[in-house]
């Protein structure tokens, strides 16, 4: 019988496997027996009785046995499907690491593999390209083990055993099956070398460590004894030697000079925080200055064990990127990763939102997935799809201050908004509309960003000193005194041997920035002009001839420049991604086979950028923003056109299943590559994406630009219809954000375009006007005339875009209001109303409208006598609707007496099932 997890045969025992110890007889691994290892004298996978075949060649390999340590104990704690889904993700991990570097998957172990660099094909470096992927698969084995931990509740590390040598290599097996396999006393050594390691650790041999002794850190073991042999000398595998801090050129680093007084106030707002006074602090400084610094120093603190921190960051080119900082901070709270599936990411909220709300979450959880444009479905669908426009955002904002007040009667917390100078317009209103919070509650808010961005910091700014003077502090960070300046060279290096002519030159042209001064120190480091002695940098006699650069941009370029071709070429790839990239994006826009671990090293030991784990992946961000700016412009313009190209085609690949996600930077990137098409169906998505979320600001812009692009790609050619939906959508975001005027204006454009407008003439107006009231009165009392007509999708856009004109005109033309919904409710008439979109309420709103008149009572309870036999009764939006108007008319017609009390069971529910924008020509009505 052959075993259907690792196809070995086994005849001769016919309850377990003998290799990977399924279950063959139940056909479950739910008695796990441990996997009996594998042994190079003994080939694996032989038939009894096969005819058995090998043609085999001599190679000189290195070989890597890897296996999950206290594999039986952790698996018999789960069930046997989960047993499947850990296995399954830890092959991929490692198949993909293998693989990255080279390798060939020689055997799969039922816990491990077996894996050769050098065979089938031979190699360069294959034993420096094993210890790599040694390293990446303990890396990724550790992350992907933290998932499951949470997932699960079992932990898990793997133990990594490397050996080089000459082994024999072929294919072996019969005609059913094939194995291409090694023999000899290199694999046997690697098998047993793994067998010594600890959980969680890389060993090797002294002959893999002869290979790669210059290229990696090690730690020397104690050699062990196998085969009645002498001892065999043994390593543990630390680090690649270019992440080292042992380098020729080490990390540079000061203590925080100068900024003692920010500190102390930061700290202070800190404590007050945590003691329940909360507060908003805007950090605003130059490029440069040291913002970042500070926070890091604040971030120190023992204090800061005591909150929780909340951290986001606008981007660069995030102007129409909705909600980014705000998006980044809920994803980074509920712990959702870029590589969870969209399903996965709609759970992980949910409970993160019932952790703090229980029975609240219903109520607060679709709006908060709503901003973070995650798919809904069933019941939590049903919550949002009837709301729309100012209702929708003020839910959103309800749901996240319930959210956040419910979070800080737990623990205070902690924003920190990062440069906030280039966020959107809709995380900066979203913002501002949150700080009221800190008055009652245990939130600091701790906003960052450069100062003269008008629509951004200098707004910031201005509001908050309006509306919180007394719990609002300002630091504007300076730059350095001359002193401080000194102080901050003498950190870095030894200043008093120095040239003074030098030194004046660092201290006039850094002119007291704290990032320039640093970049400077490094351009002479990298250049050799001060080499470390004794722990410190002292000049060499390069000083007497160096150059300081005039600007900060001179010296990044300098620096940069000096990189190798390659470095230089993957610094540049990254620039175009943004100021942070994903590993896997960077990996998948280089040429797979190019092997850029080294390379990125290289940038991090020159500490152009630095890597952190984000969302449950790997992320690299550039140390500071002027270095992404001023590499990003360095590119040739056609070179910037091809890279962005690139990176959009690649996040449409590695994120294909959650899209919605990228269309705003997609929209970006391929406009900045001059694909004209994919921007403009990305510009159109990003815009709906935005009005589904109420950011109304980038909508709009989204919405505007997509229709200059169609408009300059097809001239006279252009299709009306399609510039119609245009202005639709952006007359939608200008009603979203009350711009009625703007609104009407694109509304009366659409309206025109399917022939549904109004005359320009006075005299036809007025006979419009006559006609379409007779025409209306014939249909309201003559039921026979009712029209059974089926509106189209294009019908129901029609009468909502009418109905929102509507909305509109009652705040800015009462009498353009009654006139042009008269002619509105009489081709609402043509129609069966019932299966008219918001026909039935419209039509219920016109019976107010005849009300107001003071004359036309008989007309407007008509319409309600026809409107009552067409509400569906168990539909409580129409039922209130009818109810209020109906009252609206026996009030202003005198028929007090009929009027009853009304029925606040009917409002609560309304209000419970979040109704929106068709109240809101009710409540104007109410209010005359």
């Amino acid at each position: 019988m052959n075993c259907p997890i690792c196809h070995s045969n086994n005849k001769d025992r016919a309850n377990f496997c003998s290799n990977c110890g399924f279950d063959l007889k139940n056909q479950t691994p739910t008695h796990i027996k441990e996997p009996k290892p594998y042994t190079p004298e003994r080939p694996i996978n032989q038939p009894s009785s096969a005819k058995f075949s090998f043609e085999g060649e001599r190679k000189l390999v290195t070989v890597l046995f890897t296996e999950i340590s206290n594999y039986i104990t952790l698996m018999e704690k789960i069930s046997p499907e989960d047993v499947h889904q850990v296995m399954d993700g830890f092959f991929h991990i490692l198949l993909t690491e293998i693989h990255k570097y080279q390798g060939t998957i020689n055997q799969f172990t039922g816990n491990g593999i077996i894996a050769m660099f050098g065979a089938p094909l031979a190699i360069e470096n294959h034993a420096r390209k094993a210890c790599l992927a040694a390293l990446a698969s303990q890396s990724s084995v550790k992350n992907y083990a933290i998932t499951i931990k949470q997932k699960l509740g079992i932990s898990f590390k793997i133990r990594i055993g490397l050996n080089s040598g000459p082994v024999v290599v072929g294919s072996i097996g019969d005609d059913l099956l094939y194995d291409y396999t090694a023999f000899g006393d290199t694999t046997y050594l690697a098998f047993m070398i793994q067998k010594a390691a600890k959980p969680g650790s890389v060993l090797l041999s002294h002959s893999v460590y002869r290979r790669v002794r210059n290229n990696f850190v090690f730690h020397t073991l104690e050699p062990f004894s196998y085969k009645a042999s002498a001892p065999v000398k043994i390593y543990e595998l630390k680090q690649d030697v270019t992440s080292s801090q042992s380098l020729n050129k080490p990390v540079i680093s000061s203590t925080l000079i100068g900024r003692n007084k920010e500190l102390n106030k930061l700290k202070l707002h800190l404590s007050k925080v945590i003691n329940g006074e909360g507060s908003i602090i805007n950090l605003v400084g130059e490029a440069g200055i040291g913002k970042s610094r500070l926070i890091e120093e604040l971030k120190k603190q023992e204090a800061i064990k005591n909150v929780a921190l909340l951290e986001g960051r606008a981007l660069a080119f995030g102007k129409n990127l909705s909600f980014h900082p705000i998006i980044t901070i809920f994803k980074n709270w509920a712990k959702i990763s870029e590589k969870d599936p969209p399903v996965e990411m709609v759970r992980k909220l949910k409970n993160s939102i019932w952790g703090l709300c229980l029975h609240e979450t219903s109520e607060i959880f679709p709006f908060v997935a709503t901003l973070m444009g995650l798919r809904l479905s069933g019941e939590y669908q049903d919550k949002i799809k009837d709301v729309e426009d100012e209702a929708l955002e003020k839910l959103i904002i309800n749901s996240i201050r319930k959210l956040l007040i419910k979070s800080s009667q737990t623990v205070p917390l902690v924003f920190i908004l990062e440069d906030m100078h280039w966020a959107d317009t809709s995380t900066i209103d979203f913002t501002e509309s949150l700080m009221g919070l800190i008055q009652n509650n245990r939130i600091l808010f701790i906003n960052i960003f450069r100062p003269g961005y008008i629509g951004t910091s200098e707004r910031f700014l201005n509001t908050v000193t309006k509306l919180y003077p007394d719990i609002y502090t300002q630091i504007s960070l300076q730059p350095l005194n001359r002193k401080d300046s000194e102080t901050l060279v003498g950190n870095f290096m030894d200043i008093k041997a120095l040239p003074f002519s030098i030194r004046k030159q660092i201290l006039d042209r850094s002119n007291g920035n704290p990032f320039f001064t640093e970049e400077i120190i490094r351009s002479i480091i990298d250049v050799e002009a001060a080499v470390l002695k004794n722990g410190v940098f002292k000049p060499t006699a390069k000083i007497n001839a160096l150059v300081i650069p005039q600007t900060i941009n001179d010296v990044l370029m300098a620096r940069i420049d000096r990189l190798d071709k390659k470095t230089k070429n993957l610094l540049a790839v990254a620039s175009v991604i943004g100021r942070s990239f994903f590993y896997r994006i960077l990996a998948d826009i280089v040429h797979p086979e190019e092997d850029f671990d080294q390379q990125l090293s290289i940038l991090k030991e020159a500490q152009l950028i630095f890597k952190r784990n984000r969302m449950g992946e790997l992320e690299y961000l550039f140390k500071h923003a002027l270095t992404q700016e001023v590499v990003y412009e360095s590119i040739l313009q056609k070179k910037r056109i091809f890279l962005h190209l690139k990176v959009a085609t690649s996040i449409e690949r590695l994120f294909y299943d959650k899209l919605y996600e990228f269309y705003g930077l997609l929209a970006y990137h391929y406009g900045r590559g001059e694909n004209l098409g994919k921007t403009e169906e990305y510009l159109i998505k990003a815009g709906e994406a935005s009005l589904k979320s109420s950011a109304s600001n980038e909508a709009l812009s989204y919405f505007k630009e997509a229709l200059n692009l169609y408009l300059n790609k097809y001239g006279d050619d252009a299709d009306p219809e399609k510039i119609a939906l245009f202005e639709k959508n952006i007359g939608l975001a200008y009603y979203n954000k009350g711009l009625f005027v703007n609104a009407v204006e694109h509304f009366d454009i659409v309206l025109d375009r399917f022939a549904y407008g109004f005359p320009k003439n006075r005299f036809h107006k007025a006979f419009r006007l006559v006609f379409d009231m007779l025409f209306l009165m014939a249909k309201i009392y003559l039921p026979f005339l009712q029209a059974k007509r089926k509106p189209s999708p294009k019908d129901n856009m029609v009468f909502d875009i009418f109905q929102k004109r509507g909305i509109c005109l009652i705040y800015l033309d009462t009498k353009r209001f009654f006139i042009e919904n008269i002619t509105f409710i009489k081709r609402l008439t043509r129609f069966d109303l019932k299966q008219v979109d918001t026909g039935v309420y419209s039509y219920c709103s016109s019976s107010g409208i005849f009300a107001l008149t003071g004359i036309l009572f008989g007309l407007s309870g008509r319409i309600l006598k026809h409107a009552e036999r067409l509400i569906d009764k168990n539909n409580i939006k129409e039922l209130l609707c009818y109810e209020m108007y109906n009252r609206f008319h026996q009030i202003l017609s005198g028929q007090w007496y009929n009027c009853k009390k009304y029925n606040e069971n009917l409002v609560v529910l309304n209000l419970k099932k979040d109704e929106s924008g068709w109240l809101q020509p009710i409540s104007f009505i109410t209010a005359c």
